[in-house]
Formats: C-alpha cells, sequence, structure tokens
C-alpha cells in the first residue's frame, strides 16, 4: 500500500553541528512537507523554565508549569512563545543546558501533572 505524503514522516538523528537542520531544511522543500524542530521546542520549553528561575530538578512541577504553554514554530527557525518571539533567546548556551537535561527525562513525564 502507497503511503500519502501527509503521512510520512522523515527523522533525522546527530550529534551537534552535523547538519540536521539543513538537511531537514532541504528534504521539506523538495517533497513540499514541513520541518519540525523538535530540539527548538526543548529550547523553547527550557528558556521559559530559567527565565521564571524554576529548578528542573522537581518533574512533577515542571510538567505542571509547562501544560498550558503555547509553542509555534513557523518555518522550523521561528518559535513563539505565548505569542512572544523567542527564536533568539532559546539559541543561547544556557536554554540549550537546560534543553538537555529536559530532553533526558523519561518520555512519560508529562504523565505526573
Amino acid at each position: 500500500m502507497k503511503k500519502k505524503l501527509d503521512d510520512l514522516i522523515i527523522t533525522i538523528d546527530g550529534p551537534s553541528g552535523s547538519g540536521k537542520s539543513s538537511i531537514s531544511q532541504n528534504v521539506a522543500k523538495k517533497i513540499g512537507g514541513q520541518r519540525l524542530d523538535t530540539g527548538g521546542i526543548y529550547r523553547t520549553v527550557a528558556y521559559y523554565l530559567v527565565a521564571k528561575g524554576e529548578s528542573l530538578e522537581d518533574l512533577a512541577r515542571l510538567s505542571h508549569l509547562t501544560r498550558d504553554l503555547d509553542i509555534k514554530s513557523k518555518d522550523g527557525t521561528k518559535f513563539l512563545l505565548n505569542g512572544q518571539d523567542v527564536s533568539t533567546q532559546i539559541r543561547a548556551p544556557k536554554a540549550g543546558q537546560a534543553a538537555s537535561i529536559i530532553a533526558a527525562v523519561p518520555e512519560d513525564w508529562h504523565e505526573l501533572r
């Protein structure tokens, strides 16, 4: 059975600086698909928590604090957090370090809500 393009999901994994973003942008453009930057999403959540001065150790509290965040991505490069453009802020080293901590949390952490 041939899949429709709407059903196609391609994931690209690799170390920082390996060209994942460039490749994914080119593939999305070539096939007429959309690019989802999950790293940008983690960085947006991390930026929010760091900006609020929250500890990254209390998973239940973090889950509660982040459940109502409104995160939007435009073209996989621009990120809006609750309507505010945070594209530059989420690329700061502090947001990246916090994003690494958040990304390492088991996938079911949202169930702690």
